[in-house]
């Protein structure tokens, strides 16, 4: 892939955090929700590179919430309103965040935001454009990315590593 493109991006992300790019195999699709289910999880990372949002508990909340904002779909309506509840429990602080619940009010509300303004994200056949540019992708998606504090990927130095050309 073209360095800086979408497809380059997510191979030096993924690579980088050691994920498995064969985690979401195909499985027994024998219905529409079936489909549905698959795609959202399969094309799931593909939104924290567009988005910016980062790979971990700072902003898990705010890459499901552009799914919720979009289609609503209901596994992570249920994660969004689970990890508030969560929040509000135990009051766990995190490094870096003075009020864990307040911090995920507006990391969903981020991410809702990012959904209304962004183009839908579900129909797009995203193995058809790996090759284009990232910023491309995102300026015809209306994305503004995160990236800067603890929401973004780009703040991380493992990944600001792996994404130098």
């Amino acid at each position: 892939m073209p360095p800086h493109s979408l497809g380059w991006t997510y191979a030096k992300v993924l690579s980088a955090l050691k994920y498995d790019p064969q985690f979401y195999r195909i499985r027994d699709i024998q219905s529409d929700v079936d489909y549905i289910t698959y795609r959202i999880r399969k094309t799931h990372d593909l939104h924290h590179i567009l988005t910016g949002f980062s790979f971990d508990d700072y902003s898990e909340l705010g890459v499901i919430s552009i799914t919720v904002g979009q289609i609503g779909y209901p596994a992570f309506i249920l994660i969004d309103l689970l990890g508030s509840l969560l929040a509000y429990l135990t009051d766990d602080k995190s490094p870096g965040i003075d009020d864990q619940l307040e911090y995920n009010f507006d990391i969903v509300s981020a991410g809702i935001r990012m959904a209304r303004q962004a183009k839908p994200l579900f129909p797009i056949k995203w193995e058809e454009g790996l090759e284009r540019s990232l910023d491309d992708w995102r300026s015809e998606l209306n994305i503004q990315p995160v990236t800067t504090g603890l929401w973004s990927w780009y703040t991380r130095p493992v990944l600001q590593e792996a994404i130098r050309a």
